[in-house]
């Protein structure tokens, strides 16, 4: 946790300007980003500090652990949404917790890597007009460490990210251009294969969302055969998965097959957090309907591929 914010509550406290306490010590735009959280302070700059505030190096101390107490009772359900989020992306958010995000989101000083990896966790938590927002502030805090590859591939992360949440919420354009952001800083990571798969079949996917769907099916199923023939079911699942939902969110998946069905079936099977069944099931425009016709339950599509 930053010190600029605890020191800044100190000197409103006692009534001291922020010329008087940084003079000689900080300039005004760095005593500003000091208390906002954005950069650190040395040893000797924060002992002539709390000199000015005649405040011993102990009393400051248990200003911070409270501070610091206080801090982590507040992330406490931010960071049980990231372990729901983390275990299954699409748990639901109880409004409380929701509450609680906006406000870690507007609060929490976004300026290190950790702290950007966390935001990025919990940006399928946040309503959409927070997102733009949030979004430039972390590419921006990324391309300062962009020397760091750690920094490069969060970027990379951040965009995939991006591509598939405006994508699965409809948002061709947006998704155009984050896959096109999500392909740019990938060139500045060593090769990954599964990366470059999956986004050459966005790309494709998106291109086809014009056709009529037997003929998207026509343009992708390669990418899926050819994955089932290397082993990689798991990322052949994903691409069945996306697609499926894709086309459902863009109003052309007029049925379901059985490879869709049992995508979802061994899903289900891997998932720690388990939602209700019946209620998940619901959710899944038309699923419900299908197993109805077919007579069968889901666990019955467990072999399909």
């Amino acid at each position: 946790m930053f010190i600029g914010p605890i020191i800044k509550s100190i000197r409103i406290a006692e009534d001291v300007t922020l010329g008087q306490l940084y003079r000689n010590i900080l300039s005004n735009r760095q005593a500003i980003r000091f208390e906002n959280g954005e950069n650190d302070i040395k040893a000797e700059g924060l002992f002539a500090i709390l000199h000015r505030l005649d405040m011993s190096f102990t009393e400051f101390i248990d200003r911070y652990e409270l501070a610091l107490d206080n801090n982590q009772e507040k992330q406490r359900p931010v960071n049980q949404v990231i372990d729901r989020l983390d275990a299954w992306m699409d748990t639901d958010i109880t409004p409380p917790e929701q509450l609680a995000i906006e406000q870690y989101i507007r609060d929490q000083p976004i300026v290190t890597l950790q702290q950007v990896e966390k935001v990025i966790s919990l940006l399928p938590a946040l309503q959409d007009q927070q997102t733009d927002t949030v979004i430039s502030h972390i590419v921006r805090v990324l391309l300062d460490h962009q020397d760091h590859q750690r920094a490069r591939a969060l970027l990379a992360s951040l965009w995939g990210d991006m591509t598939f949440h405006w994508l699965l919420n409809g948002d061709r354009a947006r998704a155009e251009k984050a896959v096109e952001q999500w392909r740019s800083a990938t060139a500045n990571l060593p090769h990954s294969f599964s990366t470059t798969v999956h986004i050459h079949f966005i790309e494709t996917l998106l291109d086809s969302l014009q056709l009529p769907p037997a003929m998207i099916y026509k343009q992708t199923d390669p990418f899926i055969t050819s994955l089932r023939t290397l082993g990689d079911d798991d990322l052949a699942d994903a691409f069945v998965d996306n697609r499926r939902h894709t086309l459902t969110t863009f109003h052309k998946h007029p049925e379901w097959y059985p490879v869709e069905v049992g995508v979802i079936a061994r899903f289900m099977m891997t998932l720690e957090l388990k939602p209700d069944m019946a209620d998940y099931l619901r959710q899944i425009p038309g699923l419900i309907d299908f197993l109805h016709d077919q007579k069968k339950s889901l666990n019955d599509y467990l072999d399909n591929y």
